[in-house]
């Protein structure tokens, strides 16, 4: 740059400034704006600031706001401007110069545990935003409840599925000025980083589009528009937090200088020309002293250049700032196509797909769906895809993979980035932090209120604080609203659905909470406990399960739970003389086959098969399946040849074994899939046998609609079999049940559902409704149980055996 470019006033034009803007009753600050410049360069021009001088443009418009001339400050006139860039060229340029930069701030990210960053282009899954707040919604309790469970259900939905998405491009085009809000981890800084990205590079950096396979700039992607049009503009990324810091604290045009190493004039240039992408990140981070300032500082620069584009991120509770001019949108959770998307981006980085495939396949299983309900975070989805990064699975105890994403959510998000909050509820400890959102999680949840009311969950905190000794509290009246708002903002853990309507953020942190205060409230030791007493009540209600499991694993012992567990399930059937009739014959049969096959599976197993003998209480036979796997595979294909023959299960482990199939190579299948593709494995069989003319037609169809890849089933491919089962193994399986199970009953002289041709017999005993109801709550009951029992609980190996060896007994033989 020439000397005549730059200006530096002498004394005396410096003085005669000085004079003239006090004269017109002008501050600094005041001047600054008026010149649509910052004050650092009015204080160089000044002579206040280090270092001395400013481009002579800025100058220009410095002293026009004075009515004067820089001639009449002593300023040589042959100095004259050059004339300015066409606007075209001026914004390739800085594109050019600030490249590097923002790269740098941009180009990757490294959140929890990372070993080392990861490139954001590798990692980054495309954003949905929900246009209308939740929270912001007025909605009658009863219209949320509406996805609520009935007793016999065991998870169901809390998420955005009612709201529209819209992708992320979509909103940025359409509003100049966005607000961005979302729960912590949503990805709000993310997305930024990758919208700076889109901008800056030339060509996409979007994986999901497949422009490299074309010729050079022509985008296949369906958001080609949108991002064409990005790369017109000059990205400028603004961290608020460090902007706040920032040393002298400077206004935000200056620091935009410092940052990206640029002239004044050059980004005002810029920005008059509405040619700026101002991304402005974590407006909730930064500190409370310095909220107004800031906010004032974004209001004056965002007036004065009110052409350009600008995006502001926040997360969701934190918006007492109020940017009249700006959009409010929320990101949305992810959802299938997302997750899929992230988990096979996050293994392909160290070329692990088949870890990928491995994950999916783990969070689809029935079992993992409270897993699977936190991938729906991207940030809880990092902790997930780390920890199985490190074991190839996920922890037996699934109360410490719980724990560690509320270490994340509680503590490590915010101190690893060295961010402060709000000290009337900062000053709790963790410890009394879980406490509170214990309390509140169980008194919701003992009372079937899932979704809750503002007012109850201030009510719960209250409560909690003022019981708390004062050192632990900062005032004697605790304000139970703004907590619940700084726990909403702070850590996302509960959240506003509908306007004063919360839950928490995922159901499963509720039945963790719900199962920690019954852990830190009863006696573990005791069957007499008041706590373990009050559970028991939930045994049937199958929407506790996941807090029964949560705490077996995490008491210390768990031998008076399940104790406790094992005594209400047989009490279920205890009053009903024909159930424990039922059950006798159950054992009866179990011992006889057991015999036959040389006590090779246990009886526990063998029972279960028995208990829902025509298949109507559990079509998948999952009791079985955890039992003894092997055996409830036998069994299916052993229960199937002995109806086409009308034959009794024993007489096919007597005398035709050698006709079940060998499924043992596909052990690790999930229990559905394995059933019913055992049912698969004998069909043909049937056919040969069936005398039954309609129901060999009906085999016949069903036999035609397997795939070709099931004849070899020897070796045959298991990503065909799981494939074939997700799109109609599953319908195909009910439909084979449905033809052939009420062809023939193994029930002997018991029956779920009378059959259809059956003549009449007085022997033959048909379960009422009531019986019906009782035999469904004591089956799926006695699968908690095992499960639990299965589960990384603590028990003693004499008790584990006691239960393990009485399980689906009549009460006389226990």
């Amino acid at each position: 740059m020439s000397q005549c470019d730059k200006v530096q006033l002498p004394e005396e034009g410096k003085k005669k400034l000085k004079e003239r803007y006090k004269a017109e009753n002008f501050t600094q600050e005041s001047l600054a704006q008026k010149a649509r410049t910052s004050v650092d360069t009015v204080k160089r021009l000044l002579g206040t600031k280090q270092p001395e001088g400013v481009e002579r443009r800025q100058a220009d418009a410095i002293v026009a706001v004075l009515s004067l001339t820089l001639s009449d400050l002593g300023v040589p006139e042959d100095c004259i401007a050059p004339p300015p860039e066409p606007v075209e060229t001026l914004v390739k340029i800085v594109r050019k110069r600030i490249h590097g930069q923002i790269k740098y701030l941009c180009n990757t990210m490294r959140v929890l545990d990372m070993s080392h960053p990861i490139c954001l282009e590798q990692i980054y899954t495309r954003v949905n935003i929900l246009e209308k707040i939740r929270s912001k919604q007025r909605r009658e309790l009863s219209n949320l409840l509406e996805n609520l469970p009935l007793q016999d259900s065991e998870r169901f939905n809390l998420g955005s599925a009612l709201e529209t998405r819209v992708p992320g491009l979509n909103a940025v085009e359409r509003f100049t000025k966005l607000i961005i809000l979302g729960r912590p981890g949503a990805g709000k800084t993310t997305f930024l980083k990758y919208l700076a990205m889109q901008c800056i590079e030339e060509q996409c950096v979007d994986k999901h589009c497949i422009e490299k396979q074309f010729i050079e700039q022509h985008c296949a992607d369906e958001h080609c528009i949108e991002k064409k049009r990005l790369k017109q503009l000059v990205p400028f990324f603004i961290p608020l937090k460090e902007f706040a810091e920032a040393p002298g604290q400077p206004d935000l045009l200056a620091y935009i200088e410092s940052l990206f190493q640029l002239d004044t004039f050059t980004i005002q240039s810029v920005l008059n020309e509405g040619r700026g992408l101002i991304l402005l990140d974590g407006l909730d981070e930064v500190r409370e002293e310095s909220k107004i300032s800031i906010k004032r500082q974004i209001e004056s620069f965002i007036n004065q250049n009110y052409q350009n584009k600008f995006v502001i991120t926040c997360r969701l509770a934190a918006t007492e700032y109020n940017f009249e001019s700006f959009t409010e949108v929320e990101i949305a959770d992810f959802e299938e196509e997302e997750i899929n998307y992230f988990v096979k981006s996050w293994f392909n980085i160290n070329n692990s797909q088949k870890q990928a495939d491995k994950f999916l396949k783990k969070i689809g299983n029935k079992d993992h769906k409270p897993i699977r309900e936190l991938a729906t975070n991207p940030l809880l989805l990092t902790l997930l895809c780390l920890v199985f990064e490190d074991s190839g699975s996920f922890p037996t105890n699934r109360s410490e993979l719980y724990k560690d994403g509320l270490d994340v959510l509680l503590k490590k998000w915010d101190a690893k980035r060295y961010i402060e909050r709000e000290q009337i509820y900062k000053s709790l400890s963790q410890k009394h932090k879980e406490n509170l959102l214990s309390q509140i999680a169980y008194s919701t949840f003992i009372t079937g209120n899932y979704v809750f009311k503002q007012e109850r969950a201030e009510r719960e905190i209250s409560n909690y604080m003022e019981k708390l000794p004062p050192n632990d509290q900062n005032d004697s009246e605790v304000d139970g609203g703004l907590v619940l708002k700084l726990i909403e903002a702070q850590h996302g853990l509960l959240m506003e659905r509908a306007r004063r309507i919360y839950s928490f953020s995922h159901l499963t942190f509720h039945e963790y909470f719900t199962a920690r205060h019954i852990v830190a409230n009863c006696d573990p030791n005791s069957i007499d406990s008041p706590m373990l007493q009050e559970l028991m009540e939930r045994l049937t209600n199958r929407t506790w399960r996941e807090v029964f499991l949560l705490t077996s694993e995490m008491l210390v012992r768990s031998d008076s739970l399940l104790r406790l567990m094992k005594a209400k399930i047989d009490g279920l059937l205890a009053e009903d003389k024909e159930l424990q009739k039922f059950l006798q014959w159950v054992d009866e049969q179990s011992r006889f086959l057991s015999a036959l096959v040389g006590d090779v599976y246990s009886l526990a197993a063998i029972r279960a098969c028995y208990l829902d003998f025509d298949i109507a209480l559990d079509v998948e036979r999952t009791l079985g399946w955890v039992l003894n796997p092997d055996f409830t595979r036998a069994f299916t294909c052993a229960s199937f040849l002995a109806r086409a023959d009308r034959c009794e299960v024993k007489d096919i482990f007597t005398y035709r074994s050698n006709e079940l199939p060998n499924l043992s190579r596909l052990s690790a299948l999930d229990p559905a899939l394995a059933v019913t593709f055992a049912r698969a494995e004998v069909i043909r069989k049937l056919l040969v046998r069936v005398e039954d003319s309609q129901l060999g037609q009906e085999l016949q169809k069903l036999n035609e609609d397997l795939p070709s890849e099931f004849k070899n089933n020897e070796n045959i491919n298991e990503d065909i079999l799981i494939d074939w089962w997700k799109n109609i193994g599953k319908n195909w399986g009910d439909r084979l049940r449905k033809v052939i199970v009420p062809y023939y009953s193994l029930g002997g002289n018991w029956r779920y559902e009378k059959l259809c041709n059956e003549q009449q017999n007085p022997q033959i005993e048909v379960f009422s409704n009531k019986q019906k109801d009782l035999l469904n709550q004591y089956y799926y009951a006695n699968l908690l149980l095992v499960v639990c029992l299965k589960s990384d609980c603590c028990v003693a190996p004499s008790v584990r055996q006691e239960i393990e060896e009485t399980l689906l007994l009549p009460v006389s033989l226990i």
